[in-house]
């Protein structure tokens, strides 16, 4: 397929096949530089993808602020916008984080699928992105936690 290759998932929605992982805004493995984020972007953006994906976890936060400050730049219709619950951030002395190496030092990560952990999460990553909707929330790693999630996000999600 082709990188512009588009697929309708709601009338007048059209969402490309491939996108764009973010993990790397938040400097996973390496860090990467503002210019570099957003050269990707616009060359997503250039080559037909829409798609773009981040988390709360990538970079405890950092990937959010990132990506949502280049997104901005572009017409909210153009693109579609996927983040995730299931881990929030609050603040810690921790410090650094060894696999995301652009991580926000002030804070940590910690798994809360419960109803107010998604409201908290998603009001969280609203404000992170600078944005007031995200069009596709996933549940991330859910497996040690299947239970809650099923009782309490999936719903909260609905």
């Amino acid at each position: 397929m082709a990188h512009d290759t588009k697929v309708e998932i709601a009338p007048g929605v059209e969402i490309s096949t491939m996108g764009i992982g973010a993990a790397t805004f938040g400097g996973l493995f390496t860090s990467m530089s503002d210019s570099d984020a957003h050269d990707v972007v616009k060359s997503a953006f250039a080559h037909g993808i829409n798609y773009f994906d981040t988390a709360p976890h990538y970079g405890k936060g950092t990937s959010e602020r990132r990506l949502g400050a280049l997104l901005n730049a572009y017409p909210r219709n153009s693109y579609i916008l996927s983040s995730k619950i299931g881990r929030i951030l609050v603040p810690t002395t921790q410090g650094a984080d060894p696999d995301f190496l652009d991580a926000d030092p002030t804070v940590e990560r910690l798994f809360d699928y419960s109803a107010q952990g998604v409201e908290r999460s998603l009001k969280d990553s609203l404000e992170r992105l600078g944005l007031d909707s995200i069009d596709i929330v996933f549940v991330h790693d859910p497996d040690s936690h299947a239970d809650v999630a099923i009782k309490e996000a999936y719903p909260a999600l609905a």
